[in-house]
């Protein structure tokens, strides 16, 4: 028996960086999420963060990743739309 639920695939399908005349970057990226399971994928949301890699390193890299993971652990649930089968969720950032 196959596997009824969501199965859910994200691309970043553009990226953009500019920089103004003092040298500050701002980014544009566009994120597409496809459920590409049997069943919706409820309270979908992507929350993109930009991290400068040169200034972490090793360990500083997961403990980055998971200050960001856990600023949405107490985070309500239902605060994203539904994605059904087949269907693409697209946002852009910036």
């Amino acid at each position: 028996m196959g596997q009824l639920r969501p199965w859910l695939d994200v691309d970043i399908t553009r990226m953009e960086v500019a920089f103004d005349a003092v040298g500050s970057a701002s980014v544009q990226i566009e994120i597409k999420v496809l459920n590409d399971g049997h069943s919706p994928a409820t309270d979908v949301n992507v929350i993109p963060s930009v991290v400068n890699s040169n200034q972490i390193q090793g360990a500083d890299i997961d403990q980055s990743q998971r200050k960001m993971c856990e600023q949405f652990e107490n985070e309500p649930e239902g605060w994203g739309p539904a994605v059904f089968p087949n269907k693409e969720f697209v946002r852009t950032y910036g």
